[in-house]
């Protein structure tokens, strides 16, 4: 798909843009496979997968792609870049919005003080050939930072602690990589006819870490173009833990985690201030308690403006299974059909998107 061109963006703000999309779906373990679209078991992308999303209601793809092991030296891979052009290109010539980041490339940009020149030099390069790649794209494609950056393999991988001081300096190493990401996005816009939506990105992507002062945010940039990205498999317990003792949606408690979750994040941000670039309820054989989750997650989010990206890495619980750890699937990329023993998920995630 050469010269494509979806024509030139408005000049929507971000928060416009952001309340705007319905429901978003993550093309998970493919193009962030490290080194290559069909290393993790995913099948290579085709347009007919993303027709069919977008008949099933979905009308944003996050596209999650590493780049990293795609680089000679400060050189992207052409091949690696039209591949992912080809693969938003799918998703724009269905009206689609489209999400690309920079996803399992924390090696890279390790956000600690003394890999900080190299994780600011590595955005610099990353983000300007790809905003140059993607100038003729309008205005529904959107550019995300860093996925989940963070200290891995040190007790703080997953927790924020805003009293810990190698917390604190990540969170500034990442603050430095927003800025050069927002710097070689809009230097590549000088002469044009808008600013594209961007996403900022905070450790580990983290409400407590985008919710902490030492997060800069899209405010004190200025820049009424850009985004909070954050992720959220809230409740915990029911989300992500694998644990069969947890299969049910415990009311009330459940309802005020997930209310609690989106006040905090609109209070700082505002209406339409964030997305919800991952979320999820993993398949612990409890169809009824995954359809309730998702009609109430999904809605919660849409009434403030903030829409979700279901994460999807096409992995579903069998009838003996007895631990639901990372079992994400909701769309069957080979059958093109959304997998059976998700089909009550699906329907309360789209319940809960046309709320």
């Amino acid at each position: 798909m050469e010269n494509l061109n979806f024509g030139q963006a408005g000049e929507k703000t971000a928060a416009e843009i952001c309340s705007g999309i319905r429901l978003g779906w993550n093309l998970g373990n493919t193009l962030d496979a490290p080194s290559g679209e069909t290393a993790w078991g995913q099948p290579v992308t085709t347009l007919e997968m993303i027709k069919t999303l977008k008949n099933l209601g979905f009308d944003a793809l996050r596209i999650p792609v590493s780049w990293g092991l795609h680089m000679s030296g400060e050189k992207i891979d052409k091949r690696w870049l039209d591949r992912v052009r080809e693969v938003a290109g799918y998703a724009c010539s269905q009206g689609m919005y489209v999400v690309i980041n920079s996803h399992h490339d924390n090696d890279f940009y390790y956000p600690n003080p003394q890999n900080s020149d190299k994780a600011v030099r590595y955005i610099e390069c990353v983000w300007s050939q790809a905003a140059c790649a993607f100038k003729d794209f309008g205005e529904r494609l959107i550019f995300e930072c860093m996925n989940e950056p963070r200290l891995a393999a040190t007790p703080h991988e997953w927790v924020f602690d805003p009293d810990n001081q190698d917390c604190i300096d990540s969170a500034r190493v990442i603050n430095l990589c927003n800025e050069a990401f927002l710097k070689a996005v809009r230097d590549s816009e000088k002469g044009g006819a808008f600013h594209r939506t961007v996403l900022l990105s905070c450790y580990a992507a983290s409400p407590t870490a985008a919710l902490d002062e030492s997060f800069k945010t899209p405010a004190d940039y200025g820049d009424r173009h850009a985004l909070l990205s954050v992720h959220a498999y809230c409740p915990h317990l029911l989300c992500m833990d694998g644990s069969y003792k947890n299969r049910e949606f415990v009311r009330p408690d459940y309802t005020r985690e997930i209310e609690d979750f989106y006040e905090r994040i609109a209070e700082k941000y505002g209406f339409g201030g964030a997305m919800v670039t991952e979320t999820g309820c993993t398949d612990k054989q409890n169809p009824a308690a995954r359809q309730e989750w998702g009609r109430e997650f999904v809605s919660a989010g849409k009434k403030r403006g903030m829409p979700c990206f279901i994460w999807d890495n096409s992995e579903v619980s069998g009838p003996s299974d007895t631990d639901g750890t990372e079992k994400f699937g909701l769309f069957d990329r080979r059958g093109l059909r959304v997998f059976s023993q998700s089909e009550s998920y699906y329907k309360g995630i789209v319940e809960g998107s046309l709320s």
